[in-house]
């Protein structure tokens, strides 16, 4: 099983996103920084520090609020876990993703939540902008969320998911 974390960063009524590459589409894409948790890191170790490689934003991790977890399931097969923090700054410093190799974001920037909400609202991966939307839209959290991938044979698989349950 793979583990990713990222983290839904506030800056007043801004929220900060990373531009990458779709996993799927290799379209250029804005979302909320994130990736694999490495050996011997936690989970909310690897948000902050994907927020730093992807942003350049430095956040403590022990100030990360959990707001989701999101599993992804195939044929029964717990295939990822994702735990998805939430932070506040009041960093006015300018954001920079780190050119090294390997790195895939090409932009970092703050925009209004609203807009956010859309940008989420358009992306083709489910288990990531799902649980990230409904917490920016709801403040609620948080979420286990499970989403059972249905078809991967495409270029945008499709995933079937319920209601999260509150997780504890």
């Amino acid at each position: 099983m793979q583990g990713f974390a990222g983290v839904v960063v506030f800056r007043q009524n801004a929220v900060l996103m990373v531009n990458e590459p779709n996993y799927f589409t290799l379209e250029p894409t804005w979302t909320f920084p994130s990736g694999k948790i490495d050996a011997g890191e936690t989970p909310v170790e690897a948000a902050a520090r994907e927020l730093a490689e992807e942003s350049g934003c430095l956040v403590d991790a022990a100030s990360l609020v959990l707001v989701a977890v999101a599993d992804v399931w195939q044929g029964g097969t717990l295939m990822s876990r994702s735990w998805n923090y939430s932070a506040e700054t009041t960093t006015t410093a300018t954001l920079s993703p780190r050119a090294r190799e390997g790195e895939i974001v090409t932009d970092a920037s703050w925009f209004e939540q609203s807009d956010v909400i859309d940008l989420l609202g358009e992306s083709n991966y489910p288990p990531k902008a799902v649980p990230a939307r409904h917490f920016l839209t709801t403040g609620e959290g948080p979420l286990h969320w499970a989403f059972d991938l249905i078809d991967s044979s495409t270029t945008v698989p499709t995933f079937r998911w319920g209601e999260p349950v509150r997780q504890h």
